[in-house]
């Protein structure tokens, strides 16, 4: 099975790839392994979890649960995914008992810290001439860096820039280790498109929910969901966060 190209697929090889899908030794990406693992102390219980990572498998080889989805209608939608697989060394298929090998899969290098891109607040600029907090102490110059301390408290006070539909490149890779990077812009317009969408397709049942209601609770849920992903992923990796645009 070649990624981007299966599209239809026919039984018995629908019904191995399920099985698959629901155990999570048979995982190929150790990320997806723990979270599938783990799902419950994140905050997502696991039957959602599965319906959700299942479901797409479902749209994607064109076998929706709902009559309201054809094949037709998913052709935009899956024209636009594009699957890679992770950079780790691959793993033979298992059965059985053998299924207990899938536990040795590689991890590729290891990951040195986590680093969360954010979305610059609107700041007011420092006034000329303030005097330090410690009336006994020099002024220090602030360094020209964006990183902010990511246990800071949130003002809610402060609005966000207004940022532009484009993404960062950061590089994640180093001679004998990796920087697990996210993207706080990619994520926010990703869950805005799939949110409206949502709202859409449920018409009428969510016609009186205010969109922007909405979007603000889920951007709020998906950073506390954020914070803990890594907590349990890397308990013990530093995380770094950058304000950048």
């Amino acid at each position: 099975m070649k990624l981007n190209e299966m599209r239809n697929m026919k039984e018995p090889n629908y019904t191995k790839l399920r099985e698959v899908l629901r155990d999570p030794r048979l995982y190929g990406d150790p990320i997806m392994r723990i979270f599938a693992e783990k799902s419950e102390l994140v905050g997502v219980p696991s039957n959602t979890y599965h319906m959700v990572h299942e479901g797409f498998w479902d749209l994607y080889c064109k076998k929706p649960a709902t009559p309201d989805l054809t094949s037709k209608k998913l052709e935009g939608w899956i024209n636009r995914i594009m699957l890679k697989a992770p950079a780790i060394a691959s793993a033979e298929t298992v059965e059985g008992d053998e299924a207990e090998g899938a536990e040795a899969l590689p991890t590729g290098l290891p990951v040195k810290a986590v680093v969360r891109v954010r979305i610059p607040f609107k700041r007011p600029e420092p006034v000329e001439g303030d005097a330090p907090e410690d009336p006994g102490a020099e002024p220090v110059a602030k360094e020209a860096t964006d990183e902010v301390d990511p246990d800071a408290p949130v003002d809610e006070n402060l609005e966000e820039i207004d940022y532009e539909d484009r993404i960062l490149g950061v590089p994640t890779q180093g001679d004998a280790y990796q920087i697990y990077v996210v993207h706080q812009v990619a994520g926010r317009l990703l869950r805005e498109q799939i949110a409206k969408e949502f709202k859409e397709f449920l018409q009428p049942e969510l016609a009186a929910l205010d969109e922007e209601d909405m979007l603000t609770a889920v951007a709020k849920e998906a950073e506390q969901f954020e914070k803990d992903f890594f907590a349990v992923l890397y308990p013990d990796l530093p995380v770094f966060d950058f304000e950048k645009n």
